[in-house]
C-alpha cells in the first residue's frame, strides 16, 4: 500500500544503518572528471608513502615481530605458529610461519596504507558504539511481577529530532515473542509499535499480529515526481493501522505469506516548521493533499534465499517481494494493486572480508480501471529502506519506484565494515519513463555494522 501500508509482514525487513556516511558526490563533465581523477591518483599516492611512513613511526615493536606472534589484519593466508610441544619426535609436524603471497602484499599495501585513517575511525567507533551499549541503550530488564523485559527506547532523525520512550518484550507463554514500544520526540512525533507473534518460532506455520500509532507533526514533502523541487515543505501525517499475518516455514529467508490489514491516514497542515504543503501547492497538482483515506489491504508474499550467513553475508542472493490489492472502506473510492519486489546478491574479492553486494529495488501501485486518484502519501517514496542516497528522505514521489546499488565493502575494524557505492534511482507515473538519463546518481561511502542480532 505504498507508504501507508500498514505495518505487518511475517518477515521484518533486513536494516542496513550506516554509523556514517559521507556525503555524495555529483557527476561532473568528463573534462572536469578526468582531471579531478589525475589528481586523486597523485594525492592517493602521496598519502600511501606517507601512511607507510606515519604507521610505521607509531608501530611500537617491528611489523615482523607483530607478525610472528600474532596473525596480521586482512590476512587470509595465516597459519598455526612454528611450534611443537615435542619436537624430537619423528611424526611431529610444525606449521609453516606466517605469510602472505607477493601479489597479495602488493595488491593490499597501497589499501593499507591511505585507510589507515579510517581504520583508526573505525576503532573509536567501536568504542563508542560499545560504550553507548552498556550504559545508555542497555538491554530490557526482566520485571518478574509484570511478566515482561522492559528497557529504554531511543531514535533520532532529521525529521523528528531526538526521541526516548519505553520498550517492552514478553518472555513467557503465548507473549514470549511480542514486542510493544512507545516514543516521544523532542518534535512532538509519537509512534507507538506492537507485534507478537502467537506460535513458536520453530513451527513450519506461524501467526503474527501487530498494530501501530504514527503520528507525524512534520512529515516532509517536496513536491511530486522524479524532478521535485529542493525546497522542503511539511505536512502533518497521523495513521492507524492493525494487520495479521499467516506464513508458512519456519526459515525466514525460505517462505512464504499471507497478510491482512487496515490503513487509517489522516493529513493537515504541518506545524513545528514552515512552509507548509497545503500553503505551497495546489490540491489538484498533489492528489490527497487535504484528503484522508481508510482501506481494508490483503495480499501474498515470499522469500527465497541462499546465503552463507544469515548476518553480513559475502556470498548468494536473497530474493524478497509480495503483491497487495488495497480497496477503500470509506466515502472514497479506491482501488489499486501495490507490488514490491527487491533482489540482492553477494560475491567475496579473494577472501570474505571484501565482498561486492549489490542491490535492486521495484515497487509501485496501479490503480484499477475504476478506481479513484490514488494518495499521494500512499505511493512509493524514496525513504526509509528505499532512501536515494545523497539526497533528503521524501524527496522525490511517484506511483513507481526503482532502485540500483552496487557497493564494496571490507571490514575496516573487527566487525565495522567500510563501504564504497554507486546508486541509481528514479521514480515515475509509468515504466515506460525509466531511463539511465533521469535516474538519480550518487557516489559515497560510509561504515556500517551490526548493532544487535535484529539488525544488519
Amino acid at each position: 500500500m505504498g507508504t501507508g501500508r500498514f505495518p505487518t509482514q511475517p518477515i521484518p525487513p533486513r536494516k542496513e544503518g550506516p554509523l556514517k556516511f559521507l556525503p555524495a558526490t555529483p557527476t561532473e563533465p568528463d573534462s572536469i572528471r578526468n582531471g579531478a581523477w589525475l589528481a586523486r591518483r597523485g594525492f592517493i599516492a602521496c598519502g600511501a608513502l606517507l601512511g607507510v611512513a606515519f604507521s610505521l613511526a607509531l608501530a611500537p615493536r617491528p611489523v615482523w615481530a607483530q607478525a610472528a606472534e600474532s596473525p596480521r589484519f586482512g590476512d587470509s593466508t595465516w597459519v598455526a605458529p612454528a611450534y611443537c610441544s615435542e619436537p624430537m619426535r619423528e611424526d611431529a609436524r610444525v606449521a609453516e610461519p606466517d605469510h602472505e603471497r607477493t601479489w597479495e602484499t602488493v595488491l593490499r599495501t597501497p589499501f593499507r596504507a591511505v585507510f589507515y585513517p579510517l581504520r583508526l575511525v573505525a576503532r573509536g567507533s567501536e568504542q563508542v558504539v560499545a560504550f553507548a551499549g552498556h550504559y545508555v541503550a542497555r538491554p530490557p530488564e526482566r520485571v518478574e511481577w509484570l511478566g515482561v523485559r522492559i528497557g529504554p527506547a531511543f531514535g533520532i532523525s532529521g525529521t523528528s529530532g531526538p526521541a526516548a520512550g519505553v520498550s517492552l518484550q514478553g518472555h513467557g507463554g503465548l507473549g514470549a515473542r511480542s514486542h510493544l514500544s512507545a516514543t516521544w520526540s523532542t518534535k512532538d512525533t509519537r509512534k507507538v509499535h506492537f507485534r507478537a507473534s502467537v506460535t513458536e518460532r520453530s513451527m513450519p506455520l506461524g501467526v503474527e499480529v501487530s498494530a501501530n500509532y504514527d503520528y507525524l507533526p512534520n512529515r516532509r514533502f517536496y513536491g511530486m515526481g522524479n524532478d521535485a523541487s529542493e525546497t522542503k515543505t511539511i505536512f502533518l501525517r497521523r495513521e492507524n493501522g492493525a494487520g495479521l499475518g499467516l506464513h508458512f516455514g519456519a526459515d525466514p529467508y525460505r517462505r512464504v505469506f499471507g497478510v491482512v490489514g487496515l490503513s487509517d491516514i489522516h493529513v493537515g497542515p504541518g506545524y513545528r516548521g514552515v512552509p507548509r504543503a497545503q500553503d505551497v501547492f495546489a490540491s489538484e497538482d498533489v492528489p490527497g493533499l487535504g484528503e484522508d483515506s481508510r482501506i481494508f489491504a490483503y495480499g501474498l508474499g515470499g522469500d527465497l534465499a541462499a546465503v552463507d550467513a544469515r548476518f553480513d553475508p559475502t556470498l548468494g542472493f536473497h530474493l524478497r517481494g509480495r503483491v497487495m490489492r488495497d480497496q477503500s472502506i470509506d466515502t472514497q473510492h479506491l482501488d489499486y494493486w501495490d507490488w514490491e519486489g527487491e533482489a540482492r546478491a553477494y560475491m567475496p574479492v579473494l577472501s570474505k572480508r571484501r565482498v561486492v553486494a549489490l542491490r535492486y529495488v521495484y515497487k509501485g501501485v496501479d490503480p484499477t480501471s475504476d478506481s479513484d486518484e490514488i494518495p499521494f502519501y500512499r505511493m512509493p517514496t524514496s525513504n526509509n529502506e528505499v532512501r536515494f542516497a545523497g539526497f533528503r528522505g521524501n524527496r522525490f514521489v511517484d506511483s513507481q519506484l526503482m532502485l540500483a546499488h552496487a557497493e564494496y565493502r571490507w571490514i575496516a575494524w573487527r566487525k565495522i565494515w567500510a563501504t564504497f557505492f554507486l546508486q541509481y534511482g528514479e521514480v515515475q507515473g509509468d515504466a515506460d519513463n525509466f531511463t539511465i538519463r533521469d535516474a538519480h546518481r550518487s557516489i559515497g561511502g560510509g561504515f556500517r555494522t551490526r548493532l544487535s542480532p535484529s539488525t544488519s
